[in-house]
Order: structure tokens, then sequence, then C-alpha cells
């Protein structure tokens, strides 16, 4: 931005669009110019040295590669979800498989949402919401809540406090007052696009973002 922002005021000078520049020698003109490419060229190189730590099977102990969703918690820890093999935990020292007995199982996770110190986890088989409230597991399903189906696939918050739901049918919104709203492409009112919505996210000015 400021090569772009200085060739523009190079430019225009002669033709009077802009306050004159101060008479440099042009010496010292070309010295500064050099001297900001190289600043332009090696921040990036500085960013492209740094190095990345992969984690795979081999090192760690994480049952499957095909990683579909990662969270973190307000304690530090980094939540894993893989399509194939569950939930896991990383604290910054040592991974751990999630197998609470009291947990429901859990054979593929698809996203994983951390909101106001509970974990939300959207599985794979299709029956409900998996909750982790920092104590205790739950699900949420058609059976003992106002959720129109059980195939969650992305979760999201808003600044409201609203869960935002895509799912195989339809985008679902369950609301504060523990109300719920379906969109669905059958509906001619609401102009929805189509039902499988497989991404959410939502914007600095509060616009919902989906993908399809």
């Amino acid at each position: 931005q400021f090569l772009a922002l200085m060739s523009m005021r190079i430019d225009s000078a002669p033709h009077n669009t802009c306050n004159p520049l101060p008479s440099t020698p042009m010496k010292t003109r070309y010295t500064f110019i050099l001297i900001c490419l190289f600043v332009f060229i090696a921040q990036p190189l500085t960013v492209f040295a740094q190095s990345w730590e992969v984690y795979t099977k081999t090192g760690c102990p994480l049952p499957d590669t095909s990683v579909a969703a990662v969270a973190f918690d307000t304690h530090g820890n980094t939540w894993v979800g893989m399509t194939e093999a569950g939930l896991m935990k990383y604290n910054g020292t040592a991974w751990s498989q999630i197998d609470d007995p009291n947990m429901p199982t859990i054979t593929g996770v698809t996203c994983i949402t951390w909101h106001n110190g509970t974990l939300w986890v959207s599985p794979t088989d299709q029956l409900g919401l998996a909750k982790f409230d920092g104590t205790s597991w739950s699900r949420i399903t058609t059976a003992n809540s106002g959720m129109p189906n059980n195939a969650p696939y992305c979760t999201v918050f808003d600044a409201h406090g609203n869960m935002w739901i895509g799912s195989h049918e339809g985008l679902i919104e369950w609301k504060t007052d523990n109300t719920w709203l379906t969109y669905l492409s059958s509906q001619s009112s609401t102009n929805f696009p189509a039902d499988f919505v497989n991404g959410i996210l939502i914007g600095a000015d509060g616009d919902l973002w989906l993908s399809f």
C-alpha cells in the first residue's frame, strides 16, 4: 500500500493533481525508494521464514489425519475433531482422546464451537448436537428439544447469543428464548438458496455468510 501511494504521488505530481513534492536531490530520492523496496520485500520473507509444526499420526497420538474441525477454549486447550476418529484435546503439552463414559458416542466430527464455557460438537452420526458444559455431556436432539432435524453440520453464535446451525436439511436458528426457526429452499418467502449448509461465518458487521 505504501508503494502504491508513493507511486500515485510521483505519477500525479507532473499533472498538478496534488501538492508538488519538495525538491530533493535525485540520488537521495532513489536511495529512499530502494530502502522502501527492501523493506517491502524483506517483510514477507520474514513471514515465509517461519516454520510450521505439523501434527500427524507420526510423532503424536492423532488416530486419524482427516481433521475436519479445530476450536480453542478459554482454558488454552485445543479441541480437534476428526471425521472418522472422534474428538481429541491438546493442552499444549499432551494429547488425549476424549472417551468419557458419560459422553454420547461420537465416531466422527464435522464442527466444534466453544461459546460461553460450553463446547458444542456436530457429530457425523446425525443424531443431534453433542454438548459439554465443562462437567457433563448431553445431546440436543429432536426428541428433547425443538430442533427440527438431527443432522447438524456446522454451528456459530451471533452477538446476541443466538445459535445458528447449518444442517443437511436447511439453516436452523436457535434463539435465546428457546424458539427454533428453520430456513429452507422450499420457503418462497425467505428466498433461501439451498438446504445443505456446510459452513457458517458471521462477519464483523453481523452479517451471516453461508456456504453450500
